[in-house]
């Protein structure tokens, strides 16, 4: 388990048990309280009512980016949210969708990969919560964005 200290940022990794009182995967923190209760450690963090299980949560570290150090420093260089490569057209490959399908389907396009960037957070080994949290916002503004048009 990791050890956590109050100021730290920590995000959920999973649901734990079929619980209203938890919250969900994907949830970033900041903690400012720690206890343990029934040999089990609990964080107190801000922006939830009650104690977090610190098992199901991991550790947000600022840099944690690429671990091979032939690449290490590159991903200053590349945009991993919006890269270069889907701007290689004309039109954006988003709003060539929007021409082809449709607005409100990007939008639940939108929105689903928002769910799987959420769902799988901390899945991807070598590669940092932060970085599909960062693409899940995108989708989730931009489905924001596409609505308010």
């Amino acid at each position: 388990m990791e050890k956590f200290k109050v100021g730290d940022t920590v995000i959920t990794i999973n649901k734990g048990r079929e619980c209203d009182a938890f919250p969900e995967k994907g949830q970033v923190f900041k903690v400012f309280g720690m206890h343990k209760f029934i040999k089990k450690n609990w964080l107190e963090v801000e922006g939830f009512s009650g104690s977090v299980d610190a098992s199901r949560c991991k550790l947000v570290r600022p840099v944690e980016f690429d671990q091979n150090p032939s690449t290490r420093g590159k991903e200053k260089e590349y945009d991993f949210v919006n890269p270069s490569h889907y701007k290689a057209f004309s039109v954006e490959t988003i709003d060539m969708m929007i021409k082809i399908w449709g607005k409100e389907k990007v939008i639940d396009h939108c929105e689903m990969c928002a769910f799987k960037y959420k769902l799988r957070l901390g899945d991807k080994p070598d590669q940092p919560v932060e970085r599909d949290l960062a693409k899940a916002n995108w989708y989730i503004n931009k489905a924001k964005e596409l609505r308010n048009l």
